[in-house]
């Protein structure tokens, strides 16, 4: 069954096709047919104007398109909590301790998740998608339980590339389920030795050589459940706060120096390469976080590396 949106869409600042001149925004149809063959899904995306002028799909990525159709999802959620090193390293008899531990049932709440189907941007293997939680709160001063809702979160869904251009395919529950807890792993190490080595420099009795940026990694939970439609397999995902401002790529994960040395970055990207040989250090070259990227004072997506 085919989606059928109203968009309004205008032409990026620099940027124009040549099959179609826009002076001004202007209302275009937006279909999207889906197609589900066992756990592959394809979509095929076609932009109209008056029934006139289509834009293929290869040249989408040239406009901003205004419209979304979302859906409501029955799940449970897991913070991603920021622990001391000690408590972390202490659970590491085995990696199914670990997992026991950071994604016990009983850190489990109820809530409604509200996400848009079609994501706004697509990496190497995740999909993100606008997204609001639901879920009722305890007042203070009644004791009546209070529907809340926060809205601006991003959903990080991990899909396999199918080998074609752009083809993508969702991954089996339980399969999702085990990556996307690698990731949430992954975010608590990295927040936790962030969190390690601002402590270590609070602490220093001798005056600092820089200043030190506020930084953290975004808050982030786990979220599992199943959409409110007919039919529908339950799902993963990784929910985060949406980053506002620049986004940048400040080191990439495969070398220990900044991607982009800009004069108005120094000081941050001399701070991050510090961050990367102090955690080395620290854990005796065991690990170290990777992969820097956000804005200015927030952080997502890191790479723990241990055999570098």
């Amino acid at each position: 069954m085919p989606q059928i949106l109203l968009v309004l869409l205008h032409c990026l600042p620099g940027q124009h096709h040549p099959c179609i001149s826009l002076p001004r925004p202007q209302i275009f149809v937006l279909r999207y047919d889906h197609r589900l063959s066992g756990q592959q899904l394809s979509t095929k995306v076609s932009l109209s104007y008056q029934s006139q002028t289509v834009i293929p799909k290869d040249s989408l990525h040239l406009y901003r398109l205004e419209g979304h159709q979302s859906e409501t999802w029955d799940v449970v959620y897991i913070k991603m909590n920021v622990y001391p090193v000690e408590e972390l390293l202490n659970s590491l008899k085995s990696p199914e301790d670990v997992m026991s531990v950071l994604f016990s049932p009983k850190e489990e709440f109820q809530a409604e998740l509200v996400m848009d189907r079609a994501p706004f941007a697509a990496g190497g293997f995740k999909t993100a998608h606008h997204a609001s939680l639901i879920f009722e709160e305890i007042d203070d001063d009644s004791d009546d339980p209070k529907r809340k809702r926060y809205s601006n979160l991003v959903g990080k869904r991990p899909f396999m590339p199918t080998g074609k251009p752009g083809g993508k395919r969702r991954l089996a529950f339980p399969k999702e389920v085990e990556e996307v807890k690698k990731e949430g792993l992954g975010h608590i190490w990295a927040s936790t030795l962030l969190d390690w080595c601002m402590a270590w420099l609070r602490g220093r009795d001798t005056p600092l050589p820089a200043k030190i940026p506020k930084l953290s990694y975004i808050p982030a939970c786990f979220v599992r459940g199943t959409p409110r439609r007919e039919n529908a397999s339950e799902g993963c995902l990784l929910l985060e706060h949406r980053i506002y401002g620049t986004f940048v790529k400040y080191i990439n994960n495969g070398a220990a120096h900044p991607v982009d040395a800009s004069v108005d970055l120094t000081d941050l990207l001399q701070f991050l390469v510090f961050v990367q040989h102090w955690q080395f250090w620290k854990t005796g070259g065991m690990a170290y976080t990777s992969d820097f990227q956000g804005n200015e004072h927030e952080l997502t997506d890191p790479q723990i590396m241990t055999h570098p």
